[in-house]
């Protein structure tokens, strides 16, 4: 069920990494079946707020965890793009994904 999965990512640490397949489709699949714009929904806000902490938390380690991150990514478009919401986590995470691909340190600030 989707809530008891819900509750195991959210009590799982970053160590863990990002979460599995199932997990990410069944994520892709709630953000199809119910309203992202609503700014108050039990099931959706959560959701993006996990996503978020995901993308500021979860360490990069291979091939798998990037797949993993931009279909994260995907679906916080995906549910922001009705309500127009602005995320922060996702620009951070996605200079920190172009970063990690020039090769530069992650500590690295940009001007």
């Amino acid at each position: 069920n989707f809530s008891g999965m819900m509750l195991s990512l959210s009590s799982s640490s970053a160590a863990a990494g990002f979460p599995t397949s199932e997990q990410l489709f069944m994520m892709q699949l709630a953000a199809t079946l119910f309203p992202t714009s609503d700014f108050k929904h039990n099931v959706t806000v959560p959701m993006i707020h996990l996503i978020a902490h995901f993308l500021t938390t979860c360490p990069i380690r291979g091939g798998r965890d990037v797949f993993a991150a931009n279909f994260l990514c995907r679906i916080l478009l995906f549910s922001i793009q009705e309500s127009k919401r602005y995320i922060p986590e996702l620009t951070g995470f996605i200079t920190e994904l172009i970063l990690v691909g020039v090769g530069q340190d992650n500590s690295t600030t940009l001007p």
